[in-house]
């Protein structure tokens, strides 16, 4: 009896592998599955860092679906293939991503090409950052202040402050005070406004108060942030409050030392 209960763990792991492994994308699906398999595994490859996917993103990064009005797998595809070149990191994807920037239609797809492009610093990344900082679609321009906080060119400071100045929306506010913080226009000013952001009333504008903080170096707002865990109820909030203390508490234990 005891062998049979083994044999019969023994196969059941078995098929857990199994179906496991089939579960996982492979490097075959980016070239012979279904669009939907070419998806997953493009973004599974590029959060694996695995380069030995970099062409089937160069392709799937120009393809087209017709009638994209209604079909919006075309505009998926770019996307995940723009989202994995980033993940990669790999410097060789830049003049492909901005090569389609420059074609492309859809500003979600724009907006994963910019978001990618957060990850490198070639110079001909200006160009195509300050048009993305030109947009009226709010996603985008969301991410093109993430981009030139990362970027670290001061020469879309004053871009950067018409928006802080001119936008009603609190979000965009928030990201252009954190951008310039970044590039060290006036980072007293700005992380005032960030702090005063961390106990706003809609959660989102707290989440990405939180979420900025931590990508700065300004270790004044912990208390601020701390003080405000105490009052939070919001999980996805909460959760990034305290990725915000544990980075700036590591950032001044680092500066002390």
């Amino acid at each position: 009896m005891k062998a049979t209960r083994i044999h019969l763990l023994a196969v059941c792991l078995c098929l857990l592998y199994a179906n496991g492994a089939e579960s996982r994308p492979r490097m075959e699906d980016l070239d012979s599955g279904s669009q939907e398999q070419q998806i997953s595994a493009m973004y599974y490859f590029g959060y694996s860092k695995n380069k030995a996917c970099f062409w089937y993103l160069v392709k799937n990064l120009d393809r087209t679906i017709d009638s994209e009005d209604r079909n919006p797998l075309g505009e998926r595809l770019r996307t995940a293939a723009a989202e994995a070149m980033g993940r990669l990191g790999d410097d060789r994807a830049v003049p492909f991503l901005l090569k389609r920037y420059r074609q492309e239609k859809r500003d979600g797809v724009k907006r994963a090409i910019i978001g990618s492009l957060s990850n490198f610093r070639d110079k001909d990344i200006l160009p195509v950052l300050k048009d993305a900082l030109q947009s009226d679609n709010r996603d985008l321009l969301m991410e093109s202040m993430q981009c030139a906080a990362s970027y670290g060119d001061s020469s879309v400071v004053p871009k950067i402050r018409e928006i802080r100045e001119k936008q009603e929306d609190a979000g965009l506010r928030l990201m252009s005070s954190y951008a310039l913080v970044r590039l060290g226009d006036e980072p007293d000013k700005n992380t005032e406004l960030l702090r005063k952001d961390i106990i706003n009333s809609d959660p989102a504008i707290r989440f990405w108060s939180a979420y900025c903080l931590s990508r700065t170096d300004r270790i004044e707002a912990i208390g601020d942030l701390l003080r405000a865990l105490e009052i939070e109820n919001c999980p996805w909030v909460r959760k990034e409050i305290e990725i915000a203390v544990v980075q700036l508490a590591r950032k001044k234990r680092d500066a002390e030392e």
